[in-house]
């Protein structure tokens, strides 16, 4: 039990660290110095892991279709936790926000993504290995580019 919390844990400040890393390209930092950033995060992350999980499972639970639109409307909570220091339900409805009137894109793009990695992970033997050090990696950069590019774009639509 303590090792599967504590795999969780470093799971969880892996991918903190990976969105602090992506923002901060030009630093050259080691993984222990991203790692001990992402430790700062840590707790927020998790709660709005929490919030999400139960917005998510309130969606399912009244049929799919909810799930899945709230689902899409907080994709980005975590990104915004991160590379914008807002947290919480805040993150939650600015992450709604920026998907406003971008929902079908966005849930085309996610949908591609999930189901090419549905098929390269039920690769008998390597799809597990290539999912874990490939697959979630690029889950993780693929919504971070979405996120830059609805700030982008919602940006210039403020400026305009």
């Amino acid at each position: 039990l303590l090792v599967v919390i504590g795999a969780i844990i470093f799971g969880i400040l892996l991918k903190v660290a990976l969105i602090i890393a992506l923002i901060n390209q030009k630093e050259n930092l080691s993984i222990k110095q991203y790692l001990s950033k992402s430790l700062t995060i840590a707790a927020s992350y998790i709660w709005i892991c929490f919030l999400t999980g139960l917005v998510f499972i309130a969606g399912f639970l009244l049929f799919i279709i909810p799930g899945i639109i709230f689902s899409i409307w907080f994709s980005l909570a975590f990104y915004i936790l991160v590379l914008e220091d807002v947290r919480g339900w805040t993150a939650m409805k600015k992450s709604k926000n920026m998907i406003k009137g971008y929902w079908w894109p966005v849930f085309g793009r996610f949908l591609l993504i999930v189901v090419f990695m549905g098929v390269i992970s039920y690769i008998p033997f390597l799809g597990p290995i290539v999912s874990a050090f490939f697959l979630t990696p690029l889950f993780i950069i693929y919504g971070y580019l979405m996120y830059e590019d609805l700030k982008r774009i919602k940006s210039a639509m403020n400026i305009a």
